[in-house]
């Protein structure tokens, strides 16, 4: 019982620590990949927050834009997730294999979410049906809801 209490201490020691890290930054902290991102998807002066958490090489970011939409990076600056809540996730972002796949499946819908891990990618379509895409742009997954 007693490992047990102690267990619980410290992971709620590591959850606190960890989100107290979280603090507002501007623009030019974000790291060169991001602004870039940003400058070349976005207008930099549509940037309403920056905020970043964790430590070190742990660091993420995520950038609000003024239009709604909401913008994750990880510590390196390179995108995790794009979400334009109503809007269409803007042109080129998304490798052509998946946006062809959405054209030619999904008549009428378009991608409104995008978030991409290890090289996959799963998106949200404007009606909330989830595709998820392996890493050659094959379709795995569908979930429409």
């Amino acid at each position: 019982m007693k490992k047990l209490i102690v267990f619980v201490v410290a992971l709620l020691f590591a959850t606190t620590s960890v989100s107290a890290d979280e603090k507002r930054v501007s623009f030019d902290k974000l790291p060169v990949n991001a602004q870039k991102f940003i400058k070349k998807f976005f207008a930099k002066d549509a940037v309403k927050s920056v905020m970043t958490e964790g430590r070190s090489i742990y660091r993420e970011y995520d950038v609000k834009l003024k239009d709604g939409s909401d913008v994750e990076f990880d510590s390196k600056g390179l995108w995790t997730k794009v979400d334009c809540a109503t809007n269409a996730i803007p042109k080129g972002l998304i490798p052509d294999q998946v946006t062809k796949y959405v054209k030619s499946n999904f008549k009428g819908k378009f991608i409104r979410e995008v978030e991409r891990k290890k090289g996959a990618y799963k998106v949200e379509l404007s009606d909330d049906t989830d595709l998820d895409f392996d890493k050659k742009f094959n379709l795995i997954k569908v979930d429409e809801d």
